[in-house]
């Protein structure tokens, strides 16, 4: 007669097995989980309301809605980035813009608040009326926001 293992012990081995390596794959995903949530959450939550970008030779305009979605003040770049429409490729660059309400730049956003940022001159940047662009805004936090947006011709 052969002796082995009796099919009930292998029956435990293998449950015991299953349960250790569940466990194992388990730890890992719930660390790696509270991990990304954790790099996440130092990040600024901005979101781009609406925007509006117009293109004409003696009179460019650009305005931004900016709406704090952050449980927490968030301070912004005094900076609109203008990008292709794929967002990849810096086209211009718009700084010191004016902002309503007065001093939210500087004082910050309240969760829930929203601020309009704006500027509008001649040659603030070249672009082609008609086509497809990404507004992107930044905070000092590291969190950004995007929007696409057509060139408009400035009335």
């Amino acid at each position: 007669m052969r002796k082995g293992i009796s099919p009930i012990i292998t029956t435990m081995l293998l449950i015991v097995i299953a349960i250790v390596g569940a466990s194992l794959v388990y730890s890992f995903a719930a660390g790696y989980i509270t991990q990304l949530m954790v790099q996440g959450g130092e990040m600024d939550n901005i979101k781009i309301d609406m925007a509006y970008l117009g293109e004409k030779p003696e009179l460019d305009k650009i305005w931004v809605v900016v709406r704090n979605s952050d449980l927490d003040r968030v301070f912004l770049v005094n900076t609109v980035y203008i990008l292709d429409s794929e967002g990849v490729e810096l086209i211009a660059t718009v700084t010191n813009l004016n902002c309503e309400p007065p001093n939210a730049l500087s004082n910050g956003l309240e969760p829930g608040q929203v601020v309009k940022l704006y500027k509008q001159g001649s040659n603030l940047y070249d672009l082609t009326v008609g086509k497809w662009y990404t507004l992107k805004v930044v905070t000092t936090g590291g969190g950004q926001a995007i929007y696409k947006v057509i060139c408009s011709e400035t009335t």
